[in-house]
């Protein structure tokens, strides 16, 4: 064994971590050990940057920053660790105990429903701050589509976000569509699996909206086995990039001022991942990273992440098994989607 590369290993990989046990003034303690090591490792594997320096707007007030959902889903985590939002997400994830309080920790808000009805109130109040707000309008709709569709951005007609801005007249409020290159390709899959995800996915968010709500904890673990290979991502160059800010124009509707800024979401896409930065002009896969700290040793930094990484699959499956017990209890005194209607009738 050549002790020098295990040593530099060490420091390299191992003292980052360590750092992130003492969060800056600015961050938590959950911030910093989780959203902030899941971005030093991609600053290390995938030659992760930001082009922020060019695009980004130095005034983050009234701003929401829209992205795109990949099936990854380590690119939210990147984008968080770079813009420091308020993050709007899910419901459901705010209706599993252990998770909702990790979420909270990690200053997200609920979306709009039931469940949360002052979610609205909230969001606007978000929104004409100081500070950003970052949300994906895709939701699970977009998460859980099939191969064919990777890289497709799958809206409804009209966003909750352009309704809210809309109905409201948040003229002031810039949205800027941002996304993150080769966020589909960090964990390795095969079509066939993420296709047979998909429809199991799908059929759980229906049982779901029919009020099946102890379903969830489920539904977070099928989520984590369908991302593939988690243990080992794969070494692809990743980088965020800043589409054009767009505002709601006098006399637009929510339909058409959707358009445009999903219009500038699908030509940022279609631009990053054509770029012979982020995709091979010969081969058209996905550039590789180059930044190998240990590239004589590179056995090393492969154990290192499949161990960190199947201790975080290990936390993980753990909250779901803790929470199904509540979060089944909560369903059976929970009103069905039928019968809310019927009272509101």
């Amino acid at each position: 064994m050549d002790f020098p590369y295990f040593w530099c290993f060490l420091v390299l990989f191992l003292f980052p971590k360590w750092k992130r046990l003492y969060p800056s003034k600015k961050d938590s303690f959950i911030f910093s050990f989780l959203v902030m090591n899941v971005c030093d490792f991609a600053v290390k594997w995938c030659d992760f940057r930001s082009d922020e320096k060019k695009k980004r707007p130095r005034d983050e007030s009234n701003t929401l920053y829209v992205t795109y959902h990949s099936r990854c889903s380590l690119d939210l985590f990147l984008i968080v660790s770079q813009l420091r939002p308020t993050v709007l997400l899910s419901h459901l994830g705010f209706r599993v105990p252990v998770v909702s309080s990790l979420l909270r920790a990690l200053g997200a808000i609920p979306s709009t429903s039931d469940v949360f009805p002052d979610a609205e109130a909230t969001f606007i109040n978000h929104l004409v701050s100081d500070k950003p707000v970052f949300l994906v309008p895709g939701g699970t709709h977009e998460f859980s589509k099939p191969v064919k569709e990777k890289y497709k951005v799958k809206w409804h007609e009209v966003p909750g976000f352009a309704r809210v801005i809309c109905k409201h007249k948040l003229n002031a409020v810039k949205v800027v569509p941002i996304f993150t290159a080769n966020c589909e390709s960090v964990f390795p899959t095969t079509d066939a699996w993420y296709d047979a995800t998909s429809w199991r996915l799908r059929a759980t968010l229906m049982d779901i909206r029919e009020g099946k709500v102890h379903k969830i904890p489920y539904f977070w673990l099928l989520v984590l086995l369908s991302l593939g290979n988690v243990f080992l991502p794969q070494r692809v160059r990743m980088g965020l990039c800043f589409g054009e800010p767009i505002r709601l124009r006098d006399g637009e509707d929510a339909a058409a001022f959707a358009r445009r800024v999903k219009a500038e979401l699908e030509s940022l896409i279609e631009n990053t991942q054509g770029s012979e930065v982020y995709t091979n002009a010969d081969s058209g896969e996905p550039q590789q990273a180059t930044s190998l700290i240990l590239p004589h040793h590179w056995l090393f930094t492969r154990l290192y992440t499949i161990f960190q990484n199947l201790l975080l699959v290990i936390v993980i499956v753990a909250s779901v098994a803790i929470a199904i017990v509540p979060a089944y209890i909560s369903s059976m005194l929970m009103p069905t989607r039928k019968e809310r209607k019927s009272k509101s009738l």
